[in-house]
This record gives structure tokens, C-alpha cells and sequence, in this order.
């Protein structure tokens, strides 16, 4: 499995995930303009944001990419 990261991420989450056998690109300076090409040139299965938005080109470009995880807590209002 792969794991594309584009926000800044603990080095120990990073860690844990290699260590369950996940292949992880990290890439903390991903903007949403940016992340359409990124996702298809890395062709992640996961892909991990924390405040980078992910619009629908995305998943235009995504080939085999089954999820996407917003790492962090708290809401936002409307």
C-alpha cells in the first residue's frame, strides 16, 4: 500500500506507518492547485491531508487512489 502525505505530519506517525509495511511519500508543501498533479504522479492508495483541500481534480487524476484521511480533530462551521 501506498501513502501520500501532503501537511505537515509527526515523524512518529510517519514511522508507524512504515513500520506496518506502508510505502509513505512525504510532501508537507503540497498546495491544492499543486495536488491534483502530485496525486498523479505518486499514484497513492491514501491519500493524508490536515488542511490542504482536496478538489475534485483530484480524483480526476487519482487512478487506483480508495481513500482519503484528514488528519486532525475539531470542526468547522459552515
Amino acid at each position: 500500500m501506498k501513502a501520500l502525505i501532503v501537511d505537515k505530519f509527526q515523524p512518529s506517525g510517519i514511522n508507524d506507518l512504515k513500520s506496518i509495511g506502508v510505502e509513505v511519500t512525504y510532501n508537507p508543501d503540497v498546495s491544492a492547485d499543486t495536488l491534483p498533479s502530485i496525486v498523479e504522479k505518486e499514484d497513492p492508495d491514501v491519500l493524508i491531508v490536515r488542511s490542504t483541500k482536496v478538489l475534485p481534480p483530484v480524483f480526476e487524476k487519482a487512478k487506483r487512489l480508495t481513500l482519503v484521511v484528514r488528519a486532525g480533530a475539531g470542526v468547522r462551521g459552515l
